[in-house]
């Protein structure tokens, strides 16, 4: 009898204590369902055996009463306990099912389903259910679990994914172990996973993460239903529904118990086709090193394999790895699988993790066991049942001494937290200690126990469940709109426009003791390139002290305290979520805020109803009334939208204005434009177009207004009216409406991704490379963006296939080999698969880790800095100050000969000749380092002289010299190498040189020795000591001309003090040191009493010379910004204004080179911070000497920059003159370059289509199709409007036809024919214009040549275009990168898109026909051609792919040991050539002259990539041809090769 009050209690009574006779058979024990057959009788299951013979006793009296048994039995007359025995059901991987009674299948369903309940209708019986809910990961082929809830003694347990120690206990968080229903229910961590266990011994296992297995003990069978059976021993009735009736299939069954009040959003099927495995990737998997493992003899299962058969593992195993595209995690959760329940059968499994490379990360103050206690120590003990310590060991991670395990964690055992009412809490948790969120309680750490107070929601919140979690949460939400150019809509309506490009606060808490989370939400604008439109470029969101930044800078990605990361980022503490929805980056609260931004121009801010009142910024204070939403920070209300932004100014962004446009005269025009376009504004008007479900719902027309107005502002920007649109569009589809496609190719069309394509209504959430490791957020609705292409999913911000999936590290997502450093000690980088590996790191001696642009690099710790000034003022590297009189040239500072440096350098000054009361200053300056001298005179502005005297205008191309730059810096020059040494000189008497630590010790000169030590700096050449800073300064001069080391009284008169007095005053010199003057903020940094004194010096030597004044001052001021201080402004008009040539203005913060020719080749490699300098006006663009518009930019020789409109005698190089008269302007995929004299514009690249075999297609982009009509057909054309390309292949008609077109055609007929036109197989010698004409062939005056090339003909022209033919079946078109989308066939559009080059890639056979059929050649003159297949494409069988994919066939291509081609695989892929190789000869019977010419046409491929090719003739008994061929015959007429009729195969593997 079980103890009294037992639910079950009444099944053990007296009465079913029967005695049993000797004939009685008796059968042992068994753990699982047996099959038993009695001598001709039925079938019957044994599920809970009891055995019970024959003994005396009286009812009432039994003797089992007198022990303590979950079960009795009398076993040869003495009362004994007997075992439970149970039935499994388990729900693993992608996901398989197997029920109580042994039933396999698999379901993809992503909604709640009951697994298994109770169905039988005896009161007695205890009510539960089990339920699980699926969840796509990355791939919508398969589902996996995401959760499992437990309803039982009307308390529900649900155990969410990735929400590893914790379990929700009526929707309350609460942390591991707890008991709960007064010791009936245990809930605790068992290793890797959650037990459920009840008093009546039904236990639910569930590892927070993709399997869930239910134990049902033997006295419940039969007496369940569900998605697990009911355990009546019979599997063939598993698949009943609620209705009594059996399933017809696994979707059938999973919909009849599909849990419907939990079910929405989801699918009982997958979302398309279902994932499934090819044959030969299945036996891949199957091998010994994936998932055979499970079945290795002698391997790391092998001892559980008498206990439990491993066979149904590893086709779980074998399907799961396969749809997953080889995903290693993936892997490692299907072993884990097995290996879990050999343990939980008290089976130790030999290790298996180190094998499979499948590492347990464990956490802080823990160790790994792989066999560890199944009852740690915890934070409640009492929850732990007493029974616990006799559980079989378990893989875990193990506690130090000392701690406890807690919320999947080590803490100390001091910091345990507080049990209320059966569920455990962290110290110092906040939580609700009731369903109605009126008392709110915290774990305090002091009394060790929870403190609960009456509470209540606030005014603007109700108490409710959201995502399984009760709690106080908003009545509603207002959302604040910024887009274009730029439009503002706050919270409460308003509207207005502002175009200030400085940083602003958009929104932000202001009622500061309202017990509100405080947050700001700022946002500054930019402009794009050089357009006048301006638009936010900048989203900071700072919230939870981490400051979050969203930037067009770094498309895809964010900053987190200035860390750059991918996305999404979901951090275990739960306050944030940053994920990317559409084609906008979405951060959101856990208390209501979202903040979105599309890293181009459009941010929202929607606030929770909580907030009404409370906020201010550019979004208004959310309080009902439109009226007050020009409310500046002090409180009045403007109507200048110019003030009421500049009062919400957060920080001066150098160069930054407050000037919006506002009206626009032409707004009438505009507005009747608009109307009537259906490409424009209009079409939001539009009642049968795109949007017309939407007008009923949000109204266009203030969009359409904001539309209207920037179509006027900006009439020449097309692309100006997209982002409202855009911003319509998302209102409507916030709306729940489904709107039109409205975008088009030419059109407001969005340029995706490769692998990606985009949908007006992307909603594939689970299609992200870190849903394999946790749970992601996913915003729920419509969202236009872009969608990974089937087969890819998206890693950070790129499509890549599953395979390549990265890894989640520490809250955050890392790419496959990104590399990244968790501490400045730890250096660390992701491995496909999901798995880190980590090594000790330290930084190079002299330089310290820090974040610079979101990345760790190692910097120089601290740059010393030397610097020359003025009249006679000098600073050493260690800070010693002294002045030198003399006007000699100097070495300002050198590596000491005898010291072994990496990379030497010398630094020399020549001063200007004394003059009477003039200050002397800096007349050259010139740099000795890798082997160049560059020199920069006084004035002038443009031109650095390099080695022998040759001039050359300003800039080295980075790209090509990566180790030297140097650039116009403000008004002055900077040089800057790779190895840290930077010069800025002001080009008239400023000098600044720092160098890294490394240099430490290892200088000499003026600028000191710099070994941090000053008294030592004044060394001689000997290494003496200087007697005075004369002396110093002599003995470090150049002897190439006769100079004057002191400077007589009468040209440098004393100053006296009464002047001194004056040129003190603010006015003047002081205010390089006035007390919260323009250089306040520089002081703490760089001392100002340097510049003060040798402005002093040099002001009173010039008598108060104004010119003078201001550059001492100057040279504190880029000092001071050279070192990243941002000062005010100090120059006025009536003081110190700064003249700027024509095109540009003044600014006090700019950086030119950002904005400059050189600029465009590589922003990266320019000066980080800003000076005070001239700026380009809008429109323009800094090329070296002045600012020029942007299409007037010169070119680069040898690295080196050349204006247009120049004549150089480049007499050092060559003696030789090269002259331009124009600008030369070149596409967007050429370079400009000199050859000879002459600048021309180079392709950047080529590209090649080829067309082959059967055949087989590869367009210029890279796409590979299939495609068997037999017509003639156009591979490639010329098209578009680019009036300088050349006419390509073939000519376009004549009112297309670009300016100096040379016609040309290639077709295909039948097996791809090329040049059969002009080169038949049955004749070898080509024919032009219908003529047969012997090789070689010279058209155009050579601009067009047709030669043999081996044992093919080539087609070349002048303009880059190459064709190949091998007089049989191999084409080759080669195509420079000058006709960038600009061609059009089947060989694509070139433009570097695959994904668009064959309509939905090619995968739908009606498609790709329909789209070839419109190349076929008009003029065709065959009438029994076709473009399709009648009847079915051919097949290979198995059998055949297996024997010609062997070393003796096609399989040499890809033979990597020893085989001929191994050189190339990396060159030239061999996949697609063993694709096709395989195809051909497979249908052809194994024809070996087949074989010969595809394995001939790979080795002319690499040959001509320049890879070596072995012998390959003689392991495939290929023949060498002598001569050109004429052929084989692959189809007749209408006849397909291998069968009747031929066809169209689209995509891979058809």
């Amino acid at each position: 009898p079980r103890t009294a009050g037992h639910p079950l209690g009444s099944w053990c009574s007296a009465s079913r204590i029967t005695p049993v006779t000797a004939s009685t058979v008796f059968v042992p024990h068994v753990s699982r369902a047996t099959w038993l057959r009695l001598a001709n009788g039925p079938v019957f299951s044994v599920v809970a055996i009891h055995i019970f013979f024959p003994f005396s006793a009286t009812p009432g009296q039994l003797p089992c009463e007198s022990l303590v048994c979950d079960e009795c039995g009398v076993v040869q007359q003495q009362p004994s306990c007997i075992s439970e025995t149970f039935t499994t059901c388990w729900a693993t991987g992608d996901p398989h099912y197997l029920t109580f009674d042994g039933k396999t299948f698999d379901f993809m369903g992503t909604c709640t389903y009951t697994l298994t309940k109770t169905c039988d209708s005896d009161p007695n019986l205890p009510v539960f259910s089990v339920e699980a809910k699926n969840e796509h990961r990355a791939s919508t082929k398969v589902s996996c679990v995401g959760s499992v809830t437990v309803r039982i003694y009307d308390i529900v347990i649900t155990v969410v994914r990735a929400e590893n120690g914790f379990v929700r206990v009526n929707n309350q968080r609460s942390h591991l172990p707890i008991s709960l229903a007064k010791g009936k229910l245990h809930l605790r961590q068992k290793g890797k996973s959650v037990l459920v266990e009840t008093d009546f011994k039904l236990m639910i296992l569930y590892d927070w993460d993709n399997r869930v297995l239910v134990k049902l003990p033997s006295a419940l069978s039969g007496k369940v239903c569900g998605m697990c059976g009911n355990s009546n021993g019979n599997p063939h009735d598993d698949a009943l529904m609620p209705d009594g009736n059996l399933a017809l299939d696994a979707v059938e069954l999973g919909q009849s118990w599909k849990v419907a009040s939990e079910s929405h959003n989801c699918w009982d099927t997958c979302e398309g086709e279902c994932g499934r495995c090819r044959w030969e990737e299945a036996a891949k998997y199957k091998g010994e090193t994936w998932c055979g493992m499970l079945t290795k003899r002698q391997g790391p299962f092998e001892s559980c394999h008498a206990a439990i058969n491993p066979n149904i593992y590893l086709k779980n195993c074998v399907f799961d790895v396969c749809v997953n595209k080889g995903l290693h995690v993936t892997l490692c959760n299907a072993l884990k699988a097995y290996a879990d329940d050999c343990q939980e059968e008290g089976i130790t499994v030999s290790d298996w993790r180190t094998l499979a490379r499948c590492p347990l990360s464990c956490p802080k103050n823990s160790n790994y066991s792989a066999c560890g206690p199944a009852c740690p120590p915890t934070c409640n003990a009492a929850a732990t049942p007493a029974s616990c310590g006799a559980s079989a060991c378990v893989e875990t991670c193990q506690c130090r001494e000392g701690f406890a395990f807690d919320a999947n964690e080590c803490v100390p055992q001091g910091e345990c937290g507080c049990v209320f009412e059966g569920r455990l809490h962290g110290l110092r948790e906040e939580f609700w200690g009731d369903n109605t969120c009126t008392k709110r309680c915290v774990c305090d750490g002091e009394y060790g126990k929870a403190v609960c107070q009456w509470a209540t929601c606030r005014a603007e919140e109700e108490c409710r469940v959201e995502e399984g979690i009760r709690g106080c949460y908003p009545k509603s939400h207002a959302t604040c709109a910024a887009v274009g150019a730029t439009h503002y809509q706050s919270f409460d309506g308003g509207k207005f426009i502002f175009q200030g490009t400085c940083l602003y606060q958009l929104a932000g808490l202001c009622e500061k003791n309202r017990g509100l989370v405080d947050f700001q939400v700022l946002v500054q604008n930019g402009r794009q390139d050089d357009e006048r439109l301006s638009s936010i470029a900048l989203v900071m969101v700072k919230v939870y002290g981490r400051s979050i930044v969203i930037s067009r800078e770094h498309p895809g990605k964010i900053m987190i305290n200035d860390r750059l990361v991918n996305l999404p980022y979901h951090p275990k503490d739960r306050q944030i979520f940053i994920y990317r929805a559409g084609q906008e980056a979405l951060v959101e609260t856990d208390f209501g805020l979202t903040v979105t931004y599309d890293w181009q121009s459009q941010v929202t801010v929607s606030a929770p109803s909580t907030y009404a009142n409370a906020l201010c910024g550019l979004c208004g204070n959310y309080n009902g009334d439109a009226g007050d939403e020009m409310m500046m920070k002090n409180g009045q209300v403007t109507p200048n939208s110019d003030a009421f932004g500049h009062s919400w100014k957060v920080t001066d962004i150098p160069g930054c204005v407050e000037r919006s446009q506002v009206e626009c005269p032409a707004t009438a025009a505009a507005l009747q434009q608009q109307k009537a376009s259906k490409e424009g504004c209009g079409i939001m008007l539009e009642e049968d177009g795109p949007f017309g479900s939407c007008r009923a719902h949000v109204d266009p027309t203030k969009y359409f207004q904001s539309c209207v107005h920037e179509f006027c502002l900006f009439p020449d920007q097309k692309g100006v009216i997209c982002p409202i649109i855009a911003r319509y569009t998302s209102a409507c589809q916030a709306a729940g409406v489904t709107i039109g496609r409205w975008r088009t190719k030419d059109f407001c069309s969005v340029s995706c991704p490769a692998n990606s394509h985009y949908e007006i209504c992307s909603q594939s959430c689970s299609q992200i490379c870190s849903s394999i490791y946790v749970p992601v957020k996913c915003s729920g609705r419509c969202r236009e963006g872009c969608v990974c292409n089937d087969g890819f999913v998206l890693s950070g911000d790129e499509c890549v296939p599953m395979s390549k999936c990265g890894c989640l590290e520490q809250d955050f997502y890392y790419k496959v080999e990104e590399t990244f450093f968790p501490t400045k000690q730890e250096q660390c980088q992701c491995q496909a698969g999901g798995a880190v590996t980590c090594q000790k790191f330290s930084c190079p001696e002299g330089s310290e880790g820090k974040i610079v642009d979101g990345v760790f690099q190692c910097q120089p710790a601290t740059l010393g800095a030397c610097v020359a000034t003025g009249d006679r003022s000098y600073l050493s590297f260690d800070g010693t100050v002294f002045d030198i009189p003399g006007t000699c040239s100097y070495i300002l500072t050198e590596t000491c000969s005898g010291d072994d440096v990496a990379n030497p350098f010398v630094v020399k000054i020549k001063k200007e000749a004394r003059q009477k009361r003039k200050v002397s200053g800096i007349q050259t300056l010139s740099v000795e380092v890798y082997g160049l001298t560059l020199t920069l005179t006084r004035g002038k502005r443009g031109d650095v002289m390099v080695r022998t005297g040759f001039g050359v205008h300003l800039f080295l191309d980075t790209k090509s010299v990566a180790w030297l730059q140097v650039h116009q810096h403000g008004t002055g020059v900077l040089l800057q190498t790779d190895f840290g040494l930077v010069v800025h000189y002001d080009l008239l008497h400023h000098v600044t040189v720092t160098v890294p630590q490394s240099y430490r010790g290892h200088l000499c000169g003026l600028c000191g020795n710099y070994n941090g030590e000053r008294n030592d700096d004044l060394l001689l050449p000997s290494g003496q000591q200087a007697p005075n800073a004369m002396a110093f300064g002599s003995a470090w001069k150049t002897p190439d001309v006769p100079c004057s080391d002191d400077c007589p009284e009468d040209d440098c008169p004393v100053c006296k003090k009464e002047k001194k007095v004056i040129f003190q005053k603010p006015n003047y010199c002081g205010i390089l040191t006035v007390p919260k003057g323009p250089f306040d903020s520089c002081h703490h940094l760089i001392d100002p009493a340097l510049y003060f004194e040798a402005c002093l010096h040099d002001l009173c030597l010039a008598e108060g010379d104004t010119h003078v004044l201001c550059q001492s001052i100057q040279s504190y001021a880029t000092a001071c910004q050279d070192a990243g201080v941002s000062i005010e402004a100090w120059r006025r008009p009536s003081f110190c204004p700064l003249s700027c040539p024509a095109n540009s203005s003044y600014s006090l913060c700019t950086n030119l080179c950002v904005n400059s020719c050189t600029g465009l080749v590589d922003a990266s490699k320019c000066p980080k911070t800003c000076v005070e300098g001239c700026r380009c006006e809008d429109g323009y663009i800094f090329d070296g000497e002045g600012c020029v518009p942007k299409d007037q930019c010169g070119c680069f020789v040898d690295g080196k920059y050349y204006k247009v409109v120049v004549s150089l005698n480049l007499g050092g190089f060559g003696g030789f003159l090269i002259t331009f008269a124009s600008p030369l302007r070149c596409r967007s995929k050429e370079t400009c370059k000199f050859t000879g004299r002459q600048a021309k514009c180079v392709p950047s690249l080529v590209s090649t289509c080829w067309a082959w075999g059967d055949p087989h297609y590869k367009t210029f982009d890279g796409l590979n199709f299939d495609f068997q009509g037999t017509c003639t057909y156009t591979m490639a054309e010329s098209c578009g409007n680019d009036t300088g390309a050349a006419g390509c292949l073939r000519a376009p008609p004549a009112a297309t036809a670009p300016r100096g077109a040379t016609p040309g055609q290639v077709s295909t007929r039948g097996v791809p024919r090329a040049l059969r036109s002009a080169l038949r197989p049955d004749c070898p010698h080509p024919q032009v214009n219908g003529v047969v004409t012997l090789l070689p062939v010279s058209l155009e005056g050579g601009k067009v040549n047709v030669t043999q090339s081996g044992f093919s003909a080539a087609l070349e022209t002048d303009f880059g275009l190459r064709v190949m033919y091998d007089w049989n079946w191999h084409l080759q078109i080669d195509l420079p990168s000058s006709y960038y989308k600009h061609t059009c066939g089947l060989c694509g559009n070139f433009n570097l898109k695959p994904e668009d080059d064959v309509p939905e890639k090619g995968n739908n056979i009606a498609t790709t026909v329909a789209w070839a059929e419109g190349w076929k050649v008009p003029d065709d003159e065959d009438p029994f051609c076709w473009d399709y297949c009648e009847g079915n494409c051919p097949v290979c069988e198995e059998e055949k792919k297996e024997l010609y994919g062997g070393n003796h066939y096609c399989g040499l291509i890809k033979k990597t040991f020893q085989g001929p081609f191994k050189a190339c695989h990396d060159v030239v892929n061999p996949r697609e050539f063993y694709r096709n190789c395989l195809y051909d000869v497979c249908l052809n019977e194994g024809a070996k002259k087949i074989l010969c010419e595809v394995l001939e046409a790979y080795a002319t491929t690499c040959k001509k990539r320049g890879a070596a090719v072995h012998d390959w003739r003689t392991p495939s008994g290929c023949r060498k041809r002598g001569v050109a061929p004429r052929g084989v015959r692959r189809r007749g007429k209408g006849v397909g090769r291998g069968q009747g009729k031929g066809g169209a195969r689209a995509g891979r593997g058809a």
